[in-house]
């Protein structure tokens, strides 16, 4: 078990914090939208989907429909939402029998780090026989939970993990980045959404 809590804590650092973004974050290659008092960052291969459910919403560079990035914004006063109970909601999700996206299981850290708290989950489930893996770093910013998101088959997830953090590391609030490389790490816990509180 010491092990595996080693490994979590360097799987994540590299994720968030310790490895540096391989492209230059001022490159061509990306393509930033400023949404109220977020500025969003996502490779310019990625579409960008107009609506209204979502802060952001974009497909990604393949042909698949159920792959996506997906930045969900809740002010915590209006909806009434902690982050606990986002959780707890979101572990409600993962529980339903969906005839057409079958949950195979989950992982959840809670992340300390000099910044902040977030929340590291990876989801697996099936679609049509295909095996899927959605990334989500949930986090408070103000009186906002955001909860960002990446969905992608698991034959594609390592590419697509790397996109995921350095779209992390390009997300701005109020003009501040969220993420840096330089953060350090203080804790890791890994969360049993089935006995959260």
């Amino acid at each position: 078990m010491k092990y595996a809590k080693v490994f979590s804590l360097l799987v994540i650092s590299c994720l968030l914090f310790t490895c540096k973004p391989k492209l230059d974050l001022n490159s061509e290659d990306w393509n930033c939208k400023k949404i109220d008092d977020e500025r969003i960052c996502v490779p310019t291969s990625w579409v960008f989907k107009e609506q209204t459910k979502y802060l952001f919403f974009t497909n990604l560079d393949n042909d698949d429909n159920n792959s996506y990035f997906v930045i969900l914004k809740h002010n915590k006063t209006g909806s009434g939402l902690s982050i606990i109970k986002y959780l707890k909601e979101m572990y409600t999700v993962f529980r339903q029998k969906d005839t057409i996206e079958l949950t195979r299981g989950y992982t959840l850290k809670k992340v300390i780090s000099d910044k902040a708290i977030t929340y590291h989950n990876e989801f697996y489930s099936t679609i049509s026989n295909k095996n899927y893996v959605t990334y989500t770093v949930i986090f408070e910013k103000d009186d906002n939970i955001f909860d960002m998101s990446l969905k992608i088959d698991e034959e594609h997830s390592t590419r697509y993990q790397e996109l995921f953090r350095d779209v992390l590391f390009r997300f701005q609030y109020k003009n501040e980045p969220t993420f840096t490389p330089e953060e350090k790490i203080n804790k890791i816990d890994t969360i049993d959404l089935s006995k959260l509180k």
